[in-house]
C-alpha cells in the first residue's frame, strides 16, 4: 500500500498544550515515520500557544527530517519581517518550511479579512522570490485553510490547501477549476483532508483507511489534529505507513518544483 504525505497540526505553550520538550518528542517520531510537516498553531482554545515561528526553530535544529510550518496571521504581522523570519527559517530547514496564513482584519488597504489576506499572500511571496537565494532548493510553501477562503482567492497563490475531511466531497473539482481560471495546474498544489484522530482510532488497518479517504475523494494526503497527550500523538504517528524522508518539504508534497511554478 503506497502512503501518503501527512501534516500533523500541533499547539505548543503552557497548561493544556504541548510543552517544548513533548513538542520534541512528537517531532522525533514524526521524522521517524516520514511525516511531511508539523503545522504549528499560534493559537489554542485550551490556552495560549507559543510563538510558532520559534517552536519551528526550536524544534528544526533538532529534528532536521521533518518541515515546520508556523501560523502567521495576516494582522500584526508586517509582510516584509515576516518574509525575512520564515525565509530564514526555509534556509536554515534545507527547504523544509513555510507558513500556514491565517485570516485577519485588515488594518489599512483591506478591511475584509479575505481581502486582506488575498493581499497579504501576493506580498509575501512576491517578497520571498524577490530575495537573493540561489542556494535555497526551493524556496518556502504557503498553507490555506479552504474553509476560512473562498477557493478563488487561495487558487493563485497557495502550494497547499487543507479542507475538513467531512467537506472534501468534490473540492478537487473545485479546486482544479480555480487553478485553470488562475493560469495553474492540479499538480502544482496538494490538497489535503484535515482528520480529527481520538484515542482507539489508531488501530489495526488506520493507515488503510487514511489511504482510503484519500483515494474516495482524490486528495494528496491528510491533516492530522490529534487528541489527547503526547503518547497518544506518537502512538498515532507510529501507526502511520512509513515515508522516506524528502529532500525538501515541496518533494514531501510531490509538488512541483518552484522554478515550474514560477514559469
Amino acid at each position: 500500500m503506497r502512503s501518503v504525505p501527512v501534516q500533523l497540526a500541533l499547539a505548543v505553550g503552557g497548561p493544556g498544550l504541548l510543552s517544548l520538550a513533548e513538542a520534541g518528542t512528537v517531532a522525533a517520531a514524526a521524522e521517524e515515520a516520514g511525516v511531511a510537516a508539523i503545522r504549528l498553531a499560534d493559537r489554542s482554545l485550551h490556552g495560549t500557544a507559543l510563538d510558532p515561528a520559534v517552536v519551528a526553530a526550536y524544534l528544526a535544529a533538532r529534528h532536521t527530517g521533518v518541515g515546520y510550518l508556523p501560523v502567521l496571521p495576516t494582522t500584526g504581522n508586517p509582510p516584509y519581517a515576516a518574509a525575512r523570519r520564515l525565509l530564514s527559517l526555509d534556509t536554515a530547514t534545507g527547504g523544509r518550511s513555510g507558513a500556514v496564513l491565517r485570516p485577519g482584519p485588515g488594518e489599512q488597504s483591506a478591511a475584509d479579512p479575505v481581502l486582506r489576506w488575498t493581499e497579504y499572500a501576493r506580498v509575501l511571496t512576491r517578497l520571498w522570490s524577490s530575495f537573493p537565494g540561489d542556494d535555497r532548493p526551493d524556496g518556502p510553501i504557503l498553507v490555506a485553510d479552504l474553509g476560512l477562503l473562498g477557493v478563488g482567492a487561495l487558487a493563485p497563490v497557495a502550494d497547499v490547501v487543507v479542507v475538513d475531511l467531512g467537506q472534501a466531497a468534490g473540492a478537487d473539482a473545485v479546486l482544479t477549476q480555480a487553478l485553470r481560471l488562475a493560469g495553474r495546474e492540479r499538480g502544482e498544489v496538494a490538497l489535503l483532508g484535515r482528520v480529527t484522530v481520538i484515542r482507539g482510532d489508531a488501530g489495526p488497518g488506520f493507515a488503510t483507511r487514511l489511504r482510503a479517504w484519500v483515494d474516495e475523494h482524490l486528495l494528496d494526503g491528510v491533516e492530522l489534529t490529534i487528541e489527547g497527550g503526547v503518547q497518544d500523538i506518537v502512538r498515532v504517528v507510529r501507526a502511520l505507513a512509513p515515508r522516506p524522508v524528502a529532500r525538501t518539504l515541496r518533494e514531501s508534497f510531490e509538488l512541483r518544483p518552484a522554478v515550474a511554478l514560477a514559469a
